[in-house]
């Protein structure tokens, strides 16, 4: 499954075994795992919206046209999604390390029996980032210096090596991707996979850091609005259309 065009193939033959069970968690799932490899998916380098490019049509096109055949249609982060973990209602899922939570909570811990969940070293494309937090200091603090000096401290190779083991955050500081400490850590629920090594392998494989312009966020939701949209029967063209009237709405 190294590239995309495996990964639908090898979908297309799993679900004509399987025709009870979709391939992937949600249309709007594999559409983000996508985008993250796209540089410009929505905005040009000097914030210019540019929803007309060729990228993001090629995402669209690819994820509304197996709509049908590959995906539950159901939205990502929705009740009915939730639910389709506990019930193996689909074999695959993007998971980046903080995934691995949503995943158990919503699966139950213990899983119920017969499903077993795993982590492969493989992705798509290669790797992909799916953001990140940001630690912030406000102007009213009364305490800046010392909110600076525990932000560079909780963010520091250590305390990240830490959250990792803990919380399953996986590191920011690319320091610590060789740390024997990562690389060690296995995950008893996910079969014992060696997570601390597959997503440093995974991390090395990016090579594309999607542009963020101001309306990042604000055209992602419109996005995955009108993914959702064709998952419950509207036209693919005609969504897109209200797609692009709503992108122009923001500007």
């Amino acid at each position: 499954m190294s590239t995309w065009d495996d990964y639908f193939a090898l979908g297309e033959k799993f679900t004509k075994a399987s025709p009870d069970v979709a391939w992937y968690d949600a249309s709007g799932s594999i559409a983000q795992a996508m985008l993250n490899q796209v540089e410009f998916p929505f905005e040009q380098e000097d914030g210019t919206v540019d929803v007309d490019n060729a990228e993001l049509k090629e995402v669209w096109e690819t994820v509304t046209s197996r709509s049908d055949s590959l995906s539950t249609q159901t939205a990502q982060w929705s009740d009915d999604w939730n639910a389709g973990f506990a019930r193996d209602g689909f074999a695959t899922i993007p998971c980046p390390g903080w995934m691995r939570n949503p995943i158990k909570d919503n699966t139950g811990d213990p899983a119920p029996d017969g499903v077993v969940w795993d982590i492969a070293d493989v992705f798509p494309g290669g790797g992909g980032n799916w953001g990140g937090s940001y630690l912030a200091v406000p102007q009213t603090s009364k305490k800046q210096d010392a909110a600076r000096e525990f932000a560079a401290w909780i963010t520091a190779p250590e305390q990240q090596l830490t959250i990792f083991e803990t919380l399953g955050n996986f590191p920011s500081q690319v320091e610590a991707l060789e740390s024997p400490d990562l690389l060690s850590v296995t995950d008893e629920y996910f079969n014992d996979a060696p997570v601390g090594e597959i997503f440093s392998s995974r991390a090395d494989a990016i090579d594309v850091q999607p542009f963020h312009g101001p309306l990042y966020s604000d055209i992602l939701t419109k996005f995955q609005d009108a993914i959702n949209r064709v998952d419950q029967g509207t036209d693919p063209d005609e969504s897109w259309a209200s797609f692009v009237s709503e992108v122009k709405a923001l500007q």
